[in-house]
């Protein structure tokens, strides 16, 4: 496999995995529904667990400004590369608010 063509397989998901933001400071950008990225991981390095997988390393909030609430978390995902039958880990830090300030006040966010 040349060093791009995996890149070239997963860099643009399909329309029908792409949704368009519609609210928030976000509105008018693009998610990625998480089903097509375990579907892709799947299709490529086969069932979750034998050829590829996740480990959640650390969770933890940080105060954050106006009494707001943010949540991160530390995963390594891994993967089996068939060439050389190693398994290779890829960390990732992703955040959100877990609590923040509204025009109503302070809600809380159940996706954070």
């Amino acid at each position: 496999m040349d060093n791009k063509q995996l890149w070239n397989q997963v860099k643009r998901p399909p329309e029908t995995a792409l949704k368009t933001i519609g609210g928030g400071r976000l509105k008018g950008m693009t998610d990625i529904n998480p089903q097509w990225r375990l579907e892709i991981m799947t299709e490529i390095f086969g069932q979750c667990g034998h050829g590829w997988g996740y480990n959640i390393e650390k969770l933890w909030t940080e105060p954050g400004a106006n009494n707001e609430v943010l949540c991160f978390a530390l995963v390594q995902v891994w993967y089996i590369k068939q060439e050389k039958e190693c398994r290779c880990a890829v960390p990732g830090i992703g955040g959100s608010k877990l609590v923040m300030k509204e025009s109503n006040g302070m809600q809380s966010n159940d996706e954070g």
